[in-house]
């Protein structure tokens, strides 16, 4: 079965909540040249991959679901696209953290952690933490949200506890078919700190290294049928 590379660029900062749904299908064929009447189509099972772009549980959008006090109201319109993919996908923007006071204003965010049951209720499978807020709560932040994703279930690319950890794929297989994600943050045009990069011995997120991203790709292909890769670039509020 040929590997296939499919590429999101999550655009930097205008996106709450948009949604593309991608459906990925392989077939094979046996014909006959003796009687092309009776040639016959083997169809494997279709897989719905949705994806998202950044999704924001701080700021305007926190006061909101405090104010509801239901943290699945974010994703109430878009739960039927969400909920019924067979992997969906998204850029998480906000850290969590479970230290100080919500944030409700600013430039550095924080979701509370009470709002991942928002994410489990729209039924995320898979989150990018390479985005230029990921440091935002610093390496508290970052372990925290590790850990509290992991322990709701749900998988995460593009940071971990090192530089190995944060630029390692995510095998997820559904209908027979394996999925490989990952995930870059471009340090450059996000204007991202180089203190969120991870490093050897420290928690971070995966910067986008040209030689990098080439390496991963060809080592992830050899472990999935379809390489899925995530960009966090552009210049905020402008592309």
């Amino acid at each position: 079965m040929k590997s296939q590379t499919l590429f999101f660029a999550v655009i930097f900062g205008a996106i709450f909540l948009t949604s593309c749904s991608l459906p990925i299908s392989q077939s094979t064929s046996s014909p006959s040249n003796k009687n092309p009447s009776t040639t016959t189509t083997k169809s494997e099972p279709n897989n719905l991959l949705v994806a998202v772009g950044d999704i924001m549980l701080s700021r305007q959008v926190g006061i909101k679901i405090r104010s509801l006090q239901n943290p699945k109201a974010p994703f109430l319109k878009t739960a039927s696209i969400l909920q019924n993919a067979d992997i969906t996908f998204g850029n998480l923007e906000s850290p969590f953290y479970d230290q100080g006071p919500p944030v409700t204003e600013g430039m550095t965010f924080k979701a509370e952690p009470s709002t991942i049951e928002g994410l489990k209720y729209a039924g995320f499978d898979i989150l990018s933490l390479a985005n230029n807020h990921f440091g935002n709560q610093g390496r508290a932040g970052m372990n925290y949200t590790f850990d509290l994703l992991t322990k709701n279930n749900i998988a995460y690319i593009g940071a971990g506890e090192n530089s190995i950890a944060a630029r390692q794929p995510k095998i997820i297989e559904k209908n027979g078919i394996k999925f490989a994600f990952l995930a870059y943050c471009d340090m450059a045009s996000t204007i991202t700190p180089d203190s969120y990069k991870a490093t050897s011995d420290r928690a971070g997120l995966n910067p986008l290294v040209e030689e990098n991203l080439v390496e991963d790709i060809q080592a992830a292909k050899k472990l999935a049928d379809v390489v899925v890769v995530s960009f966090h670039w552009g210049t905020e509020y402008k592309t």
